[in-house]
């Protein structure tokens, strides 16, 4: 009988150690091409980024807006859910305007504001004293023909001072670099937003 000699790996056990820990080996370090990706990808935002941010009054400007429309829109489905009348009201020297109950009673009725920013819990919004809207004013707000104050009923509908459907209006808000028209429709009042 021939003897046979043991079938032996082609690598040796120094090569099989070596090989096994390289797989194990914990990596501490960045490989230059994570480090530049990385560096590139934080170069692309900041150039996108940092022109947007020398624009800041128009976002003081869009913020206003959006705050106007979510007030107008608060306002509206306020009066569906008690079931009575809610009126905004605007400032006439433009500086901002309020929220009031169904008695429209100026300084008595304003409706409560859970996240008052002024201290006083009143639903009064003031762009003069509010640094968020330093650089915004309303030029103008109109409601059927000569009011400045859009008034809505139980179904959230907007009325005029005698009870029938209102014939809508428009609101101007000036910024520092635009101006939007805030545009409340008649029987609806759906609330619309073109920029000027």
């Amino acid at each position: 009988m021939i003897a046979r000699k043991p079938e032996t790996n082609s690598m040796n056990r120094s090569q099989r150690n070596f090989a096994t820990r390289a797989k194990h080996r914990t990596r501490y370090a960045f490989t230059l091409i994570e480090i530049l990706a990385t560096v590139a990808i934080l170069g692309l935002a900041g150039a996108l980024i940092i022109p947007r941010l020398s624009d800041l009054p128009s976002f003081e400007t869009e913020a206003a807006v959006r705050q106007i429309v979510a007030d107008l829109s608060f306002a509206q489905s306020d009066a569906m859910a008690r079931q009575t009348k809610r009126r905004v009201l605007f400032e006439a020297d433009g500086s901002g305007y309020r929220l009031l109950g169904d008695d429209f009673t100026v300084d008595e009725d304003e409706l409560y504001d859970p996240i008052a920013h002024n201290g006083d819990q009143r639903y009064i919004i003031n762009f003069a004293t509010d640094e968020r809207y330093q650089y915004v004013s309303i030029e103008s707000a109109t409601f059927d023909t000569n009011n400045k104050f859009i008034t809505y009923d139980e179904l959230g509908g907007p009325i005029d001072n005698t009870g029938g459907p209102s014939t809508g209006g428009t609101i101007i808000v000036n910024g520092q670099a635009e101006r939007f028209q805030i545009t409340v429709a008649p029987f609806t009042g759906s609330v619309t937003v073109t920029k000027l």
